[in-house]
């Protein structure tokens, strides 16, 4: 993993943690925290299949309209939409936290860290699954002839 992107987990992870310890005194409660549970009848490996799923549409939106320089610069819009129809539909089965750190903040300061898997590994699962694919088969194949930064055009003439 680089360096950037060990930085962010770590600073999710902590932001995630203090901002569960900083609702703490106004819930007075740890059930006020809100930390994802899975639903009634829902077990810990249809739980995971559930969050790799949500993250993976979640990633979707967020590579493919505002990482990739392609397509049109909508990617608020479709992220949130994304997000919504992660919590409509998985909601009530796993609470849709489709990022790890949304459930750790919570999991560490209740001390809960039952079923850890489904928002670990559900998560990585999805987002991993969809990175592979948009690299492989939704990304230009690279000139590896030409050198980056070369300014001449493709086509040779100048």
């Amino acid at each position: 993993m680089g360096d950037r992107a060990l930085a962010c987990v770590l600073a999710q992870s902590m932001g995630a943690i203090l901002a569960a310890t900083a609702l703490l005194p106004v819930f007075a409660t740890t059930s006020g925290l809100a930390r994802p549970t899975l639903g009634p009848g829902i077990d810990s490996l249809t739980g995971v299949g559930v969050e790799a799923v949500l993250t993976g549409v979640l990633f979707v939106a967020v590579v493919g309209t505002a990482i990739d320089s392609r397509t049109p610069k909508l990617g608020a819009l479709l992220i949130g939409l994304a997000v919504a129809a992660g919590i409509l539909m998985g909601g009530p089965l796993t609470a849709a936290a489709m990022n790890p750190a949304r459930w750790l903040g919570p999991a560490i300061v209740t001390g809960d860290l039952g079923n850890a898997q489904v928002w670990i590994i559900g998560p990585l699962i999805g987002a991993g699954v969809v990175a592979l694919f948009y690299r492989y088969l939704l990304l230009p194949v690279a000139d590896v002839a030409r050198t980056p930064g070369d300014p001449t055009p493709e086509d040779g003439v100048t």
